[in-house]
């Protein structure tokens, strides 16, 4: 075993004592359990136990099937054994564990997500397990002779109440499955998911079987008949939690069912009734209107009694209806008729008298559900211009709320004392939640730089470290992160640091990288490690020394940097591929492709090679971008026009490659659009300075 993978082991096993946040010390005792090859154990449990146990079993069974070499789950005899229990245990709740043991018997217990965690936390605590990323390829199962244990009692509870992944796109149901199993690998809950209704679809549309995508429907949607025939199921046996949420408005008052005979139910806009999905996209003064809306709501939970939360949650964008009705309620009558970009960043930017009219909204859908749906929270959201809470009217207590960290400083923590203005705006209206508002509030958190990121890195693990104990204080109960299954891997590290998060105190991020890159690495993550590390000090330079450091950050379009030093929009490569060093780079992959020492390493190699030479594509076609904007700048039209012409092509060509790696978790299914998209804008530059 190597000295860096020995440190490691021993500083995971160091964190018993922070880990057992339910405040009871760990008790140590002189017993020893142990299995070994010559003496597997047997995994046991009550026959009457619910799903979610009998797959903490199963999952027990096979990696210690893969550790040990020996068949598991046939073991009988007097050797020794797992007992799965389940229990209830009102310190841990019903995602807290406790694992104790004596000389034969090790016991895993709780409700059945705390069994299910737990079984996870004793795979990578007491085994050496570490589940990095998606899929088999992309976590490490050390092969060993003996497992031994002499600590007596672990108890576990997390400490984030929401800590939740978003799945709303028409992905690979392997990707989709595999993101499953890492969320319950490392301790995640919220499952929040988004379908389009079956019926809206049209009879005649194929759906894709392998991801629900529907002919002609929206962007990348999958339907909810694949959802629940392919996925709920998945979702529901690991113990997660059902969040219907997102900007889902128009799925209980969809403008093809209703628009037709009821244009009225929908905002008034420049004179003119509008199905347009664009923010608060409905009369909310009209009561029929409301009262359809509710009684949707309400059939939805029936006929879905194991989700948890429901969102109700506006539709992307800005506006709200203008009719008289609607804007005779607000507290300014020129709220209703602001247009144009909303400056998000800026107090200026609130509209008192959206945020109120939604609020009423979700305090209705919550008041009427709450006697025949006890157990269910009704979803709110606060981003743009309606992140501040509702001024003078307080939420239901059956309520959740996500605030949206829209934009946020990847390379500054989120706290008061913060050096990015942005970053202290933020804190400043979480405040204001905490404040005014007594309900459930977690946040909307980006980590992996938006989607304008375009799947290529975003290195803040370390800054999501430091994050999450100020807004523990500040008694933030957890996040959804804006997040899918196709570009997980390029974003594991974050996804770790928050996970961590959700259970631990402080989360060490240097035991977490190294955890992390044995995961995805195995015994080449020593050679890969000096990537990572000169990313994440490329990040610290900018917290340091702010976006002037680099054209890269600083030269492209200042308004974009105002506020913050590292946001999220992709031209962040080029300062990160200069900061690593090409040629570091290149020599890294080299040296970790000639130690490489069996058929896994090769191939997490291979994809992540082909993700890096992406990387380097796309530094190249932002670069041209800059050199345009600097030439146009100095009145050189021609030669920007050419160097846009030569972007395109750039972006075009990164399409093409794209579309030859397979997908593993790396590339977002989003990402091609993005180029596409680039490549169009370029082009059209290029004719408005008179090069067709």
């Amino acid at each position: 075993m190597s000295t860096n993978r020995r440190r490691f082991l021993g500083s995971l096993a160091g964190v018993a004592g922070s880990w057992a946040s339910s405040g009871r010390a760990a008790a140590m005792s002189q017993a020893v359990w142990a299995a070994s090859s010559n003496e597997p154990p047997q995994v046991v449990y009550d026959s009457g136990c619910t799903e979610p146990c009998r797959f903490a079993a199963a999952e027990l069974q096979h990696y210690l099937e893969r550790i040990l070499g020996v068949s598991v789950s046939r073991v009988k005899g007097r050797g020794p054994r797992i007992v799965l229990r389940e229990l209830d245990d009102k310190e841990l709740g019903d995602e807290g564990f406790e694992i104790s043991c004596d000389s034969r018997t090790l016991t895993i217990s709780g409700e059945a997500s705390g069994i299910v965690y737990g079984a996870f936390e004793f795979l990578r605590r007491y085994a050496g397990c570490q589940f990095s990323g998606l899929g088999p390829d992309c976590e490490f199962v050390p092969r060993r002779e003996r497992i031994e244990i002499d600590a007596c009692q672990l108890r576990m509870k997390p400490q984030l109440w929401y800590r939740g992944y978003q799945f709303s796109f028409a992905e690979s149901l392997e990707l989709v499955i595999q993101r499953l199993d890492w969320m319950v690998k490392n301790g995640l809950n919220y499952v929040m998911f988004k379908p389009c209704r079956d019926d809206l679809v049209g009879a005649q549309a194929s759906v894709d079987p392998s991801t629900g995508h529907p002919a002609g429907a929206p962007h990348f949607t999958f339907t909810e008949g694949w959802w629940k025939s392919n996925v709920e199921s998945e979702v529901l046996k690991r113990g997660l939690k059902l969040d219907f949420n997102h900007h889902n408005l128009f799925y209980w008052l969809p403008p093809n069912q209703y628009f037709q005979e009821h244009p009225e139910w929908y905002p008034l806009i420049d004179g003119q009734r509008t199905a347009q999905p664009k923010q608060l996209a409905m009369c909310t003064s009209n009561e029929e209107a409301v009262h359809t809306l509710v009684e949707n709501v309400k059939r939805y939970l029936r006929d879905n009694p194991r989700v948890k939360i429901v969102g109700v949650i506006v539709e992307d964008g800005v506006g709200m209806c203008q009719c008289q009705n609607c804007v005779r309620g607000d507290v300014d009558p020129t709220d209703a008729f602001r247009s144009g970009a909303v400056n998000f960043k800026s107090p200026d930017a609130e509209n008192r008298s959206k945020g109120l009219r939604y609020a009423r909204l979700a305090n209705r859908v919550a008041r009427e559900i709450r006697d025949e749906f006890p157990g269910v929270l009704v979803g709110h959201a606060a981003y743009i211009d309606i992140q501040w809470p509702p001024r003078g009217m307080q939420l239901e207590p059956n309520m959740v709320t996500w605030v949206a960290m829209y934009w946020r400083d990847g390379a500054h923590p989120l706290s008061a004392d913060s050096p990015s203005p942005l970053n202290r705006f933020y804190v400043d209206i979480l405040k204001q939640w905490k404040a005014t508002q007594p309900g459930r509030l977690i946040v909307y958190e980006y980590y992996i730089g938006m989607d304008a990121q375009k799947s290529l890195p975003y290195p803040m693990s370390e800054v999501i470290c430091r994050d999450w104990p100020n807004l523990k204080k500040l008694g933030i109960e957890g996040a959804t992160i804006q997040s899918w299954s196709s570009n997980h891997n390029s974003y594991a590290l974050n996804n770790l640091a928050f996970a961590r998060n959700g259970w631990e105190d402080r989360v060490d991020h240097q035991a977490l990288l190294e955890e992390y890159l044995s995961g995805m690495f195995g015994s080449v993550a020593g050679e890969i490690k000096p990537v990572f590390e000169r990313m994440n000090a490329a990040l610290k330079r900018v917290e340091k020394e702010g976006p002037g450091i680099s054209p890269w950050l600083a030269g492209y379009d200042a308004s974009r940097t105002t506020g913050g030093s590292f946001l999220p929009d992709g031209y962040t490569i080029g300062y990160l591929l200069d900061q690593v060093g090409p040629d570091f780079l290149e020599s890294a992959l080299r040296r970790a492709r000639d130690k490489a020492c069996d058929e896994r390493e090769h191939r997490q190699l291979a994809h992540f090679t082909s993700v890096v030479a992406y990387w380097r594509m796309g530094a190249d076609a932002l670069w041209l971008d800059l050199k345009a904007k600097r030439a146009e700048k100095e009145g050189q039209r021609a030669i920007a026009a050419s160097l846009l012409i030569e972007a395109a092509d750039k972006c075009e060509g990164a399409v093409k490659y794209l579309k030859t790696l397979p997908q593993t978790g790396w590339i977002s299914i989003t990402t091609p659009g993005k180029w596409v998209g680039l490549a169009t804008t370029y082009r059209q530059r290029a004719r408005e300075l008179g090069q067709a």
